[in-house]
């Protein structure tokens, strides 16, 4: 019977075990030559490198497997088939299914290493060929510089090998099967697809073929040169230099080497004998050669001969290093003010011809640009040539990226995965994602390969600076590996690679489109010891880069911050034509009929896809110049050198005055001071340019003195803009003292005539209808007021689709009400009342406009407008009017920016000054994809004529002053729902009109996205991040447009007092009442809010408090307390540049809206005594477990004595039961050091003159402000205390806690009389400063702060009182001026178990401690952590409770630990499912005290008193100090193990602070556990390593409290499931270290007073 298989063998391009057959090993980039001479002439047709690029003949098939057989055969007949040009890519000539464009995803089916067999694309390619005479006596190669994806190669029917990588050059030894005397057969076949095509997922075009040269190259046979290494050594001040030189040789003979200047004079040589090895060293040492840079690209000439082989390569003397944290070129630091560079060209691909690619850098020198990175593979090697030659910096990346492979990760996470912060969810993701290839051990041949062909081609040049190991592919141990082979081979560059975020193997950080605060915060980080470079940012996706100057400014201010890469250089349109009407566009994602595709995003560059510059180059240009002005005044201007190796004499200065009415300009040349340094500041005297009663600017010019290689004379550089004169006052016509008459020819219109013109307004519609000048009318389509225009393309995935949702392009106004009055014979006022609303929904803009017609011809327009209803959009495109006119009104003039674009985040780049054009299209910019454009901003005044004297002339004025106001306007021949709806500007021109559409847009800021401050919104602001928005399934939206975070939108918000035509619009935000269950907002929400507060004038309007009300319904009560609330609103309004004045309204309005909403919950919750009782107890219980800092067990235990005490006064009325708590003795204190509230010494009550006089005493220290509702978070409140018995009180200076921001470096030798105040603000301030030397004898030399810290806590916490009060005395004297209170004890030979010497300022006793560590068993730890609490009232005594070793406890006789333990107990009853508020509490009974101190001292405290969780995953019985010193790796693994019997998930999630989540893994919770134990040679108390423990398990029953029914009633349990009980205590305190700071007594009393204080007993507030 037949049987068979098909294929009969894995393929070679679907076989991950071959990734060549018989390739030659890479090499470096040169050429063979005969001569010495013509090797310096560098003429490759002088060279033995013979071109078989031209015209081929070629054929394509769909499938690998119908490709025509035998094609490889000298006999085969090719004259049917097609001819096509090599280099070249087959989709572009007429073949196979079209190009195919996708960012991220994959466009085949993911099973690596395999690819589909009827999917792939196949071109077999044949040229004939004659082996050139000069060839013919040495050894012949075959060389191909580019082919994708994969191909065999045949010579005269024979194959000669097989390669992939498409990006990466490839050679074959064809000695052997050539014909040199006759015609020769070259067959290639080329497939589209390989294993290879998994690691080159590119954002770029699926293109295929021989897209680069082809070459014969002659070598000779018997020695030869095969490779040449060189690398340039500085000595340690950079002047003198050594030329290493390595050649990889074959045969025998002599090698010589020879270094040649400029003009190829003879510098020096050196000569040796090949070695039998294959490698032959030889080195020159240079005497203070020209070093290279990339702004003095000095090069010379290496020669490496041997026989008749001669080799002739540039090099430049400059050495690249790792050091001070920086990189660093001879010595100095440098700032990249780069471009990613990816091959393009609009009508050929990746085929880019020399000139092109040439241009592309001479237009980035014009531009400012000092850096490529070669995004994302090798480029043309002879790019880098002309980047030596020219003077980049060039990162060269290998041809390797798989960021399909993250599309899948992200789509088979969870839903509590998904819900992740960004950036934990994108490790999350990556991680797994890496399995497939990068963490992958089978392919790490395949990575190493890569590495391999990069370096060994272009390791000679010198722009290449830095080697980069490829983009989003991730990270495992195949970057390792890479990054090891290539330091094997080239350890003179840093290697970089964006995905190592934490720089664990690469040499420095990178990150691509981090906020700007995300930066500066690196920048600020002292602890980084690795530069940060972006090797993408500020996203340049149609009308996108904005916002550039803030980055480069941080770049220079932060010095590892050393600068970043624009994303990207070029638009990728591919030129076509439209089937139907044949017009030429530039096509992107989806026009060529793909099913899979990323549609615009190709579309994402500073030039357009025929490399002409765009806006966004323009304004970058101006952002990264390289000299900058810092200040001016009106006689002078501060400039920088922002170069970072050469001084300004280069440079000429030149200066033109510019003003409104354009006459009485003057120039000249300004004074550059000779020999600026980098970074050196310089001052510019300026000339004194007389006033002409207008505006007046002084535009300064930086030009090149000479002519460069690529830059003529008078080149500019750089500019800068004075302004010398104040702005022009708005300008308003004569009264003409004519009256205005009014007439009502028909039911619905008004006929108004002026002086010269006639108007008509329709009251039906209230619009303007009619406005003849003279015999012309000026008007084809009334005025309306209008918030829509058409979205940019980073606008699209972010605030574009809320727009789209929210139906606000369908919005449009109508009309309520139409009023209209004459005050006077001159003027008359009609106000029109409309509702701007979509269909749909019920949202609307409630505005009112007011329009003002006066006698002398002009019209004022002022409108407000409050959105209403619910579903409002987050954002407004715009605010402002639109108008359309007769086409004869053509002429545009105006005093503003220009001549391009602007827009509010870029237009720097274009100065202020008078501009006219002829033609309203002159003004259009024609995006590839039609999107918002053509705005001028900063405009002082617009003037649009007729030629004929007829026309209009806008102005904006500030209501109030009537001074005038900057505004934007759009001048075109499209509605901009047309340009929304175009997708290509040859379909946007069908809907071009006659008319002129002329645009009013109020004076906004715009959002940059990178404002959107949290990680959940980097998700969508990442330029290739969110694989959601890349259409992976199904048909793709031809215009899924996707973010980028450094990139600005056009977005104007709603909430911002804006200026309409001589008046403004007040928009008003008013807040809804149904948000008291909602989820958290986004940070748009708050955003939203923030830039309303941060730019309103108007403090006092409704605008301003409701926004900042929205604020605070953010922060409550979901997490972000009063205290962080208000003070991560103070830095946000700081980075939006608010008045200080708002700042204060907004705290003011904050903080009075928050104690609001408390009281209301307060009131509406604790309404009995029995509620307040339980809800206080829950809460301070629970922030004992759960805060680090917070209460102590004496503050439990006194809160709940005072608590019994008053309850069993109290009646239920809750007003009364306040009202009886006594007679209060003021108080009030402030914690220097943390900005907290204290609560100062107070008096026992026994004597009315006693308390008088401490009050008295009182206020010689501190100054009291009264409680109020709107207290400001740092200020002094008084709190009330019960005149109870209480302990005695510590004030500000006896604090006996060290402080975590204690001064660890004070010298007390050192310390100045005027600082000592500041360096001991407390006394265990001074304590902490003797005791240190004793804790670190102790712990030892690595102990850390925090050990060290808490060790001398210890140590103060079991001090008896009355050696405390030493030490308080010490203070006193210390500030007294006594300096020998700082003299400390030599602690060389103390022992621990010594007090202090008598010579410090006050003992420390250590008795108590030696006595209980005498007791502690052998191989156990001595620490002590033990609380005094003191009780003074009439049915307790005193005790002291102390921790030893052991755990146990000792109590006094009459202890009231019980009230504790019976607290405890009834919290465990609280429970999300089952909580009875109002059931009161068991009665305590001195009777049970026994019972509990007996359950206390028999060992299982943990069940009792904190260690829940620990007991039940340890077991019944108590852990021992000698089981956690001596057996901590079965603790671990039993809890581990037990915890994995509940819990099967290796991961948890956690709700965070303010919303955002956080992950926890089994391994993280098992370092934590193993870390809680003690190092060798460190002494813990075994009570802390029991915290430690418990704190890491709490969270794995938060997050599963199902795994645990056991615990689901416990005091965290139900702090966490109600996150406002935290809350309660935040408000009335300020932050839990003021609350901790308050003893039992202190804590209930102020507690009752400071809600008695808010009344919470009559208030009632609804949300």
């Amino acid at each position: 019977m037949a049987s068979g298989q098909h294929p009969a063998s894995v393929p070679d391009w679907n076989n991950l075990d071959i990734l060549h057959k018989n390739t030659l090993p890479a090499r470096a980039y040169f050429h063979n030559y005969k001569s010495e001479a013509d090797a310096l002439g560098s003429d490759v047709n002088k060279s033995t490198t013979h071109s078989l690029s031209g015209t081929w003949k070629f054929q394509h098939s769909f499938s690998p497997f119908e490709a025509p057989e035998g094609f490889e055969s000298t006999s085969f007949d090719t004259s049917s088939w097609s001819d096509i040009a090599v280099p070249g890519m087959w989709q572009l000539q007429g073949f196979g299914k079209g190009p195919q464009y996708t960012n991220v995803i994959y466009h085949i089916p993911v099973d690596p290493p395999n690819v589909p067999f009827t999917e792939n694309e196949t071109g077999s390619y044949i040229r004939k060929f004659e082996v050139p005479k000069q060839l013919q006596d040495g050894q012949l190669r075959l060389r191909f510089e580019g082919v994708d994806a994969a191909f065999h190669v045949w010579v005269n029917g024979k194959e000669v090998g097989y390669s992939q990588g498409s990006r990466n050059p490839d050679e074959f030894d064809i000695t052997s099967v050539v014909d040199l005397n006759a015609e020769n057969t070259l067959a290639v076949r080329v497939y589209q697809h390989c294993d290879g095509t998994y690691i080159e997922d590119q954002d770029q075009w699926w293109l295929s073929g021989i897209f680069r040269d082809v070459f014969l190259v002659g070598f000779p046979k018997a020695s030869r040169i095969e490779n040449v290494f060189a690398q340039t050594i500085l000595d340690s001040s950079y002047t003198d230099a050594e030329l290493k030189i390595k050649v990889s040789a074959t045969g025998s003979g002599k090698l010589t080497a020879k270094l040649l200047d400029e003009k190829k004079q003879e510098i020096a040589s050196s000569d040796a004998d090949i070695k039998s090895d294959g490698v032959t060293e030889l080195s020159i040492q240079v005497k203070d050669p020209l070093k290279w840079t990339a702004e003095s690209p000095n090069l010379y000439h290496l020669v490496v001969s041997t026989g008749d082989q001669v080799i002739a390569q540039r090099i430049g003397f400059r050495q690249v290093e790792m050091k001070d944290g920086l990189i660093k070129v001879n010595g100095k630091r440098v700032v990249f003010r780069g471009v990613n560079r990816h091959e393009h060209h609009p009508t050929f691909g990746r085929a880019v011809p020399y000139e092109f690619m040439k241009e592309d850098l001479l237009i980035m020198k014009r531009h400012n640009i000092n850096a490529i990175r070669t995004s994302h593979q090798l480029n043309d090697p002879r790019l880098y040539d002309l980047a030596d030659e020219m003077g980049f910096w060039v990162i060269d990346e290998a041809d390797l990226e798989c960021h399909g492979f993250e599309s899948i990760a992200d789509a088979a996470l969870s839903k509590e995965e998904r819900n992740l912060p960004f950036r934990e969810r994108q490790l999350l993701t990556r991680s797994k994602a890496a399995e497939w290839t990068t963490d992958n051990p089978a392919w790490t041949h395949a990575y190493v390969d890569r590495a391999e062909a990069l370096i060994k081609r272009d390791q000679m040049h010198p722009s290449v600076i830095i080697w980069s190991l490829g983009n989003e592919a991730f990270m495992g141990r195949n970057f390792v590996a890479m990054y090891e082979h290539i330091k094997k081979y080239d350890d003179s560059r840093p290697i970089h690679y964006e995905a190592d975020i934490y720089a664990d193997t690469m040499d420095m950080y990178s990150r691509m489109y981090p906020p700007i605060d995300e930066i500066i915060k690196f920048g600020e980080d002292k602890s980084k010891k690795k530069p940060l470079v972006l090797c993408e940012y500020i996203h340049a996706m149609g009308n996108g880069p904005g916002n550039i100057k803030e980055y480069i400014d941080a770049f220079y201010k932060y010095p590892t911050l050393q600068g970043g890469f624009a994303w990207e250089w070029a638009n990728h349109g591919l030129l076509t034509k439209d089937k139907q009407t044949g017009e030429e566009f530039y096509a992107y994602g989806g026009d060529f009929g793909e099913e899979v595709h990323d549609a615009t995003f190709v579309m994402d560059g500073l030039v357009n896809s025929d490399h002409s510059p765009n806006a966004g180059l323009i304004e970058y240009k101006k952002a990264i110049e390289p000299v900058q002005l810092l200040e001016s005044t009106d006689s002078k201007a501060t400039f920088i050198n922002r170069y970072d190796f050469i001084t300004l004499n280069h440079l000429s200065c030149q200066y033109t005055s510019t003003s409104a009415s354009g006459s009485g300009s003057v120039s000249g040349s300004l004074e550059v001071p000779s020999g600026i340094s980098p970074g050196q500041t310089f001052d510019v005297q300026l000339p004194k340019i007389e006033g002409s009663g207008e505006e007046t600017l002084l535009s300064i010019s930086f030009q090149l003195k000479e002519a460069t290689s690529y830059l003529k004379a008078g080149f500019e550089i750089a500019t800068a803009q004075i302004s010398i004169t104040p702005a022009t006052p708005l300008k308003r016509p004569q009264s003409s003292g004519k009256q205005i008459t009014v007439e009502k020819p028909s039911r619905n219109t008004l006929k108004i005539t002026a002086d010269q013109a006639i108007l008509e307004f329709n009251t039906l519609h209230g619009s303007l209808t009619s406005w003849i000048q003279g015999s012309t009318e000026l008007l084809s389509k009334a005025p309306e007021i209008d918030i829509f225009r058409a979205p940019t393309d980073n606008d699209i995935p972010q605030d574009g689709w809320d727009w789209k949702d929210k139906q606000l392009h369908h919005a449009k106004p109508l009309t309520r009400k139409v009023e209209w009055s004459q005050s006077d014979s001159e003027t008359l006022k009609v106000t029109v009342h409309q509702r701007v609303a979509p269909p749909v929904l019920s949202w609307s803009v409630d505005c009112v406009l007011t329009y003002t017609f006066s006698a002398n011809n002009t019209l004022s327009v002022h409108v407000v407008g409050t959105p209403k209803g619910e579903n409002l959009p987050r954002t407004l495109p715009r605010i402002g009017l639109v108008m359309e006119l007769p086409k004869q009104f053509q002429r545009v003039e105006w005093f503003g920016r220009g001549f391009g674009e602007t827009y509010r985040d870029s237009k720097l780049s274009q100065p202020v000054g008078k501009y006219t054009a002829s033609s309203v299209d002159e003004l259009w910019v024609d995006y590839e994809v039609p999107q918002e454009s053509s705005n001028h901003t900063d405009t002082r005044y617009l003037s649009l004529t007729n030629g004929s004297g007829a026309g209009l002339l806008a102005q904006f004025a500030d209501q109030k002053s009537e001074q005038r106001k900057l505004f934007d306007f759009q001048v075109s021949h499209y509605r901009m729902k047309d340009v929304a709806a175009a997708d290509h500007p040859h379909e946007l021109r069908k809907k071009k009109r006659e008319e002129v559409v002329l645009r009013f847009t109020l004076h906004l800021p715009p959002v940059s996205p990178y404002n959107l401050s949290k990680a959940d919104n980097m998700a969508s602001g990442m330029k290739k991040r969110r694989s959601s928005q890349s259409p992976a399934r199904g048909t793709a939206t031809k215009r899924a447009r996707v973010p980028s975070a450094s990139t600005s939108h056009r977005v104007q918000h709603a909430e911002r007092d804006v200026q309409s035509r001589a008046g403004s619009v007040q928009v008003t935000y008013t807040t809804q009442n149904h948000d008291r269950s909602t989820s958290l907002p986004t940070g748009e929400d708050w955003l939203f809010r923030v830039k309303v507060i941060s730019s309103a004038t108007d403090l006092d309007n409704e605008l301003f408090k409701s926004a900042v009300q929205g604020l605070v319904r953010i922060c409550f009560p979901e997490g972000i307390l009063d205290q962080l609330g208000s003070q991560i609103l103070e830095q946000h309004m700081r980075e939006e540049m608010a008045p200080e004045d708002n700042i204060r309204k907004m705290t003011e309005i904050f903080h009075t809206e928050m104690t609001r909403r408390v009281a209301s919950l307060l009131a509406e919750h604790l309404d009995t005594v029995t509620k307040v009782e339980t809800m206080v107890q829950a809460t301070i219980v629970a922030s004992a477990r759960l805060h680090e800092s917070g209460l102590g067990g004496d503050i439990l235990g006194h809160m709940i004595a005072s608590l019994l005490q008053l309850k069993a006064k109290a009646s239920e009325n809750p007003t009364d039961w306040l009202n009886k708590i006594g007679d209060l003795q003021e108080t009030v204190g402030r914690d220097e050091d943390m900005g907290n509230i204290n609560v100062s010494d107070v008096e026992s009550p026994t004597s009315e003159k006693k308390r008088k006089r401490g009050r008295r005493t009182k206020k010689t220290k501190r100054r009291r402000t009264p409680v109020k509702d709107d207290t400001p978070k740092n200020a002094n409140m008084d709190f009330y205390s019960a005149a109870l018995p209480t302990e005695r009180r510590v004030s500000t200076n006896k604090d006996k806690k060290i402080s975590s921001k204690w001064q660890w470096n004070v010298d007390g030798t050192q310390l100045a009389d005027d600082d000592v105040a500041d360096a001991f603000p407390r006394t265990s301030s001074l304590f902490a400063y003797h005791a240190l030397p004793i804790a670190k004898r102790k712990l030892g030399s690595q102990a850390s702060r925090k050990e060290l810290r808490c060790e001398m806590q210890s140590l103060l916490d079991v001090m008896p009182p009355d050696e405390f009060e030493k030490w308080v005395e010490s203070l006193q004297k210390l500030l007294s001026g006594d300096r020998e209170m700082l003299t400390r004890q030599d602690v060389a030979a103390s022992s621990v178990d010594r007090q202090l010497s008598r010579a410090t300022p006050a003992p420390v006793d250590l008795r108590m401690k030696a006595r209980i560590d005498k007791k502690t068993k052998p191989g156990e730890s001595g620490r002590l952590r033990g609380r005094a609490i003191h009780v003074e009232n009439d049915y307790e005594e005193a005790f002291v409770k102390c921790e030893t070793a052991e755990g146990s406890v000792k109590v006094g006789e009459n202890s009231q630990i019980n009230h504790i333990a019976e607290a405890t107990k009834a919290f465990r009853h609280l429970s999300t499912e089952e909580c009875e508020l109002d059931r009161p509490l068991p009665r305590v009974e001195v009777a049970e005290r026994q019972r509990v101190q007996d359950l206390q001292s028999s060992g299982n405290i943990d069940s009792t008193f904190g260690m829940p969780v620990l007991s039940l995953l340890w077991g019944s019985d108590s852990l021992t100090a000698t089981e956690c010193m001596n057996d901590s790796t079965r603790i671990t693994q039993t809890i581990m193990s037990n915890l994995k019997h509940r819990i099967s998930a290796e991961r948890i999630v956690v709700s965070g602070l303010g919303g955002m989540n956080k992950t926890r893994t089994t391994s993280e919770l098992e370092n934590a556990i193993a870390h809680a134990f003690p190092k060798p040679g460190q002494h813990y108390g075994f009570m802390r390593i029991k915290k430690d423990i418990e704190s890491a398990l709490i969270p794995w029953v938060i997050a599963e409290p199902s795994a645990f029914p056991e615990l689901k009633a416990m005091p965290f349990v139900f702090a966490h499931s109600v996150p406002s009980v935290p809350a309660v205590l935040n408000i009335l305190f300020g932050s839990w270290s003021s609350v901790a700071r308050l003893s039992g007594s202190e804590m209930w009393e102020s507690i009752l007073q400071a809600l008695q204080t808010r009344s919470i007993c009559e208030v009632g507030v609804s949300f």
